[in-house]
């Protein structure tokens, strides 16, 4: 993990290795995800990983999550300056998730739901 991410605030139980359906209901996100990114190149240890491992490893690959799963791609962030950078980095991984979450639900409500929190985010981002 990266100095970048260390000051989040993960609780104990984030750190804690857990089973893929484990990650995916601590997370609130499907198994489905939680796959994507292991075939991706997340790794685990024993078939064990943290809520917290995978959310910094999506940090750093969620152009290729998006590509992997068929999600457009968003805009790059290459050009920004730290600590700018880092924060598109993790909005864009939670966005990523959303964008899943939204595409592979089959209730409406929940679709709302998921892109209400995709536009959240983007607000948040000041339209980046």
């Amino acid at each position: 993990m990266t100095d970048a991410f260390s000051a989040l605030p993960f609780s104990d139980y984030d750190l804690q290795l857990l089973t893929v359906e484990e990650v995916s209901i601590h997370l609130g996100t499907s198994r489905a995800f939680v796959r994507l990114c292991l075939d991706t190149g997340c790794r685990t240890r024993g078939g064990r990983l943290s809520a917290a491992e995978l959310l910094h490893w999506l940090f750093e690959h969620y152009t290729e999550v998006r590509q992997s799963a068929g999600l457009a791609p968003l805009r790059p962030i290459a050009a920004l300056q730290d600590p700018a950078r880092i924060q598109c980095k993790m909005a864009n991984a939670v966005i990523t998730l959303t964008q899943f979450n939204a595409s592979r639900s089959s209730m409406l409500c929940k679709k709302r739901h998921f892109r209400g929190i995709i536009q959240m985010m983007q607000r948040a981002m000041g339209g980046f």
